[in-house]
């Protein structure tokens, strides 16, 4: 009996160290690529180019910007499941705050994606990385490879996307909406203290339902595209 005591003891303590040696918070820093697409000019020049992430704990912001033009964050936390997404364009400050049904729509409206298996495992930006080959049920994208990290505390972050059964934080991987897709691609980690503050909603924001937060958001896209 003390016998068994003792090596449960040393598993709990196995399993805590193993969480403890894991990273807490940080910033990653992504860039974002257009292979699937023939970009014009002007197309070129106003797309994005650039993610942020930051995460602390089960919560996460990632925000995607073009200079000064416009900038998309996604904040959710990985526990309670909890969704928020923001537009700052010009004198556009809006903000929704998901519910279920919100949530259920925004998972029907995504390209499915198809984990065939992991590939490789390497490093990406310093984090380590399991690649895995995934399938897109979009023909025009077909068969990519993905890498996802398991080095930090959060765990699921995309549990509200296609790649909600891979478990980790996306350092590479393809982001297809509002009829535009992006490849992209972690360059630069930063482990980081992480402000509360940094998560809060901005002064002068307008509260909005989840539709018209898309329509605003796919009129922007359509814009650029079409120009």
């Amino acid at each position: 009996m003390k016998k068994l005591i003792f090596s449960l003891f040393l598993i709990g303590l196995t399993i805590s160290s193993c969480k403890e040696s894991k990273i807490q918070q940080g910033e990653i820093e992504y860039e974002i690529s257009y292979p699937y697409s023939e970009l014009s000019g002007i197309m070129d020049v106003m797309l994005p180019k650039k993610m942020t992430v930051k995460f602390k704990g089960d919560r996460m912001i990632a925000s995607i910007e073009k200079g000064k033009i416009f900038r998309t964050d996604i904040i959710s936390t990985t526990i309670k499941k909890h969704l928020m997404m923001r537009l700052d364009f010009g004198s556009e400050k809006l903000e929704a705050d998901l519910n279920n049904d919100d949530l259920k729509s925004l998972a029907t409206n995504q390209t499915q994606f198809e984990n065939l298996g992991v590939i490789r495992k390497d490093t990406v930006a310093g984090l380590q990385a399991t690649f895995y080959k995934v399938k897109s049920a979009n023909d025009k994208v077909g068969e990519f490879e993905t890498a996802f990290s398991n080095n930090l505390t959060i765990e699921n972050t995309e549990w509200f996307t296609s790649y909600k059964d891979t478990k980790g934080i996306p350092l590479i991987y393809i982001i297809e909406r509002y009829g535009v897709i992006m490849h992209v691609r972690a360059y630069k980690f930063k482990p980081r203290e992480i402000s509360d503050s940094e998560f809060e909603t901005e002064k002068n924001f307008k509260s909005v339902s989840y539709k018209s937060y898309e329509n605003k958001v796919n009129e922007l896209f359509q814009l650029i595209i079409e120009d």
